[in-house]
C-alpha cells in the first residue's frame, strides 16, 4: 500500500521540473560567467608591456580626463566641453585637432575610483573591446537561436587581430566596436516589432548618438547608419518607424550642430587641411577616383588577410588583421545573404553596414587605416551568423538520412567546427608573434620619453623647458608622467612656438637634432640638452 506522501501529482512534477530547469540554468550561467571571467584575464594579459610606452594621443586624453576629474575644464580651462582641443597652434590656427569626449569623460569617471596610470586608460579599451565580443556573440544566439553559433561568433570576435591589437590603444577608436554592438543590439530588438515602441526608438537613437560623439568617423559613419534604416521600411506602416528613429537621433545631434556653429572648422579642420581627399584644388571626378581606389584598398582581402596597416602603432607588419576562416565564412555570409534572406530588412541592413563602414575611411588619405575602419570588423563579423545558419540547417538535413549515409555529426556541424578549429589554431600563430614582435614598437609609441624625463628630474637644474620640434608637440607627457608619480608640474615650462629657451638653460626637447647645444642625453626621438647662447653675427 502506497505511503500518502509517496505519490507525486503533476502540480509536484511540474514543480520538480521547473526547479531542475533553474538549476540548470544557473549552472550554465555559472560556467558561461567563469569562462568569459578567465578569458577576460588572459585578454588583458601584457597590456601593461604591449604595446610599450605610451604615445602622446593616449597621454593628451589621458591628461585631460584628469583634469576633467580634478577641475571640470580640460588642459586650455574650457568648462566640460562637448570636444577637447589638444596641441594648441600659434595663429592664425587654433588647435591641431580636438579629441573626442567618450573615451575622455568615461576615463574622467574612472579616476573617481582608481588612481592616475599608463594601464588604466588601456584598460578600459581593453575592457570595452572584450564586452563588444560579448555583445556580438549574444546577439548571434538571439538571431540565430543556436548557443553554440554565439560561442563560435563570440570566440572569432576575441582572436580577431583588428580588434584585439586595436583594444590595446587607449584611443577613440577602441571603444568603437562597443558602440556599433549596442546599436546592432538595439536596432534587432526593434526591428522585431511591427511598430518600434518608444523605448526602442530612444535606444536606437542613443547608440546612434554614441557612434556619432565616441570617434571622429562617426560624424559621417553615424548620419549613414540613420540614413540606412529606410530599408526597413518595407510598407507604408513602417515609415513612422524611420521617422521617429531619425526625429530622436536628431535631438541627439544638437550638441554637436551648436559647437560646429560655435566653432567653425575645428571637427573638419584637419580633415580638410590634411587626411581628407576632398580639397579644393582636385576636380569632382579626381575626388571620386581617389575615392574608389581607397575604398577598393580597404576591402582587399589581401591587406586583411597578409599585410593590414602599414601604421606599426596599428598593427605587426606582415600579418593578417581578419583570420582566413573567418573571411571565407563572410564572404559565405553575403551568399547566403543574397539567396535566402534578401527579403529580410534585418539582414539588408546589415550588408549596407558593411559597406557603410568603410566610406568614411576611403575619404582618407591612409589606405586600410584599421582606427578608421574600425566599424568594418564588427559588421564583418556579423555575416558569420547566416553562414553558421545555414550549415547548421544543412547539417540538420544531413541528420535525417538513414543508414550508410548518416554520420556521426553532421557535415554542416563539421564544417562549422572545422572553421573554428582553424580560426583558433591561425589565432595562436598571431598571438605569438604579436607577443614577440609588439614589444619592439617602442618608437612608434614614445617608449623613451620617461628615461630622457627622468634623467632631466634628476639634475638640480631647475626649471626644465619643454621645447617641440621636429617630432611634435610632446610636451605634455611631462605634464602627465609628473601626473602619474606626483610630481609638481611647476618644474617644467612649455616654450611657446617661435621662441627658444634661455641660453644656458635645461631642456628636453623632441627636435631632431639639435645646433646650438650641450647635449646631455638621447633617447629614441627625444633630447635633453643645455641651450648655449645665440651665436653673434661677425
Amino acid at each position: 500500500m502506497e505511503s500518502p506522501g509517496s505519490r507525486q501529482g503533476p502540480e509536484n512534477v511540474g514543480s520538480a521540473g521547473k526547479i531542475i530547469a533553474s538549476f540548470q540554468r544557473n549552472r550554465a550561467a555559472a560556467f558561461y560567467t567563469i569562462a568569459a571571467v578567465v578569458l577576460y584575464v588572459f585578454y588583458i594579459y601584457g597590456l601593461s608591456s604591449n604595446p610599450p610606452g605610451f604615445y602622446i594621443d593616449e597621454t593628451l586624453a589621458a591628461y585631460n580626463a584628469y583634469q576633467i576629474y580634478l577641475t571640470g575644464q580640460g588642459e586650455f580651462g574650457h568648462f566640460l566641453p562637448l570636444y577637447f582641443p589638444v596641441l594648441k597652434l600659434p595663429p592664425p590656427h587654433d588647435y591641431l585637432g580636438w579629441m573626442d569626449p567618450v573615451q575622455i569623460y568615461s576615463l574622467a569617471a574612472l579616476f573617481f575610483v582608481f588612481p592616475p596610470s599608463n594601464l588604466l586608460p588601456r584598460l578600459l579599451s581593453a575592457t570595452a573591446m572584450f564586452l563588444a565580443c560579448v555583445l556580438l556573440g549574444r546577439l548571434a544566439v538571439r538571431i540565430s537561436g543556436k548557443t553554440y553559433i554565439g560561442i563560435a561568433v563570440f570566440l572569432t570576435a576575441l582572436v580577431t587581430p583588428w580588434l584585439f591589437e586595436t583594444g590595446r590603444l587607449a584611443f577613440g577608436a577602441s571603444l568603437y566596436p562597443l558602440a556599433v554592438a549596442l546599436f546592432l543590439t538595439a536596432l534587432y530588438s526593434a526591428h522585431k516589432h511591427d511598430r518600434w515602441p518608444w523605448l526602442n526608438v530612444a535606444a536606437v537613437a542613443a547608440c546612434l548618438g554614441l557612434l556619432t560623439y565616441t570617434y571622429s568617423i562617426g560624424r559621417l559613419l553615424g548620419p549613414l547608419l540613420a540614413f540606412g534604416l529606410i530599408v526597413f521600411v518595407t510598407d507604408r506602416s513602417k515609415v513612422l518607424n524611420v521617422i521617429k528613429t531619425w526625429a530622436a537621433y536628431g535631438i541627439a545631434l544638437i550638441p554637436i550642430v551648436i559647437f560646429h556653429f560655435r566653432n567653425p572648422g575645428a571637427l573638419a579642420g584637419r580633415f580638410n587641411m590634411t587626411v581628407g581627399v576632398i580639397t579644393p584644388e582636385k576636380t569632382l571626378t579626381e575626388i571620386i577616383f581617389d575615392f574608389v581606389r581607397n575604398f577598393a584598398a580597404n576591402v582587399s582581402p589581401y591587406r586583411m588577410l597578409f599585410t593590414g596597416d602599414p601604421n606599426m602603432r596599428h598593427h605587426i607588419m606582415d600579418t593578417g588583421p581578419i583570420l582566413a576562416a573567418t573571411l571565407v565564412l563572410a564572404l559565405l555570409g553575403i551568399v547566403v545573404i543574397l539567396i535566402f534572406h534578401r527579403n529580410s530588412p534585418w539582414w539588408r541592413y546589415v550588408l549596407f553596414g558593411l559597406g557603410a563602414s568603410v566610406v568614411p575611411a576611403s575619404l582618407t588619405l591612409d589606405q586600410f587605416h584599421m582606427l578608421r575602419l574600425i566599424a568594418f570588423p564588427v559588421f564583418l563579423l556579423m555575416l558569420l551568423v547566416p553562414a553558421a545558419m545555414w550549415l547548421v540547417e544543412w547539417g540538420e538535413m544531413d541528420s535525417t538520412l538513414s543508414g550508410p549515409a548518416k554520420r556521426a555529426m553532421p557535415i554542416g556541424h563539421l564544417v562549422l567546427a572545422a572553421a573554428v578549429a582553424f580560426t583558433l589554431i591561425q589565432a595562436a600563430f598571431f598571438y605569438r608573434t604579436f607577443a614577440e614582435e609588439g614589444p619592439k614598437r617602442g618608437l612608434w609609441f614614445d617608449e623613451s620619453y620617461p628615461a630622457v624625463l627622468q634623467a632631466a628630474l634628476a639634475m638640480a637644474q631647475r626649471p626644465i623647458y619643454l621645447f617641440d620640434g621636429y617630432w611634435g608637440q610632446m610636451y605634455l607627457h611631462s605634464y602627465w608622467y609628473a601626473t602619474v608619480h606626483g610630481i609638481d608640474k611647476n618644474n617644467f615650462v612649455h616654450v611657446d612656438f617661435g621662441k627658444r629657451p634661455p641660453p644656458g638653460s635645461l631642456v628636453l626637447s623632441s627636435e631632431e637634432k639639435c645646433t646650438n647645444c650641450e647635449m646631455i642625453m638621447k633617447d629614441g626621438n627625444f633630447l635633453l640638452y643645455r641651450e648655449r647662447p645665440a651665436t653673434s653675427p661677425k
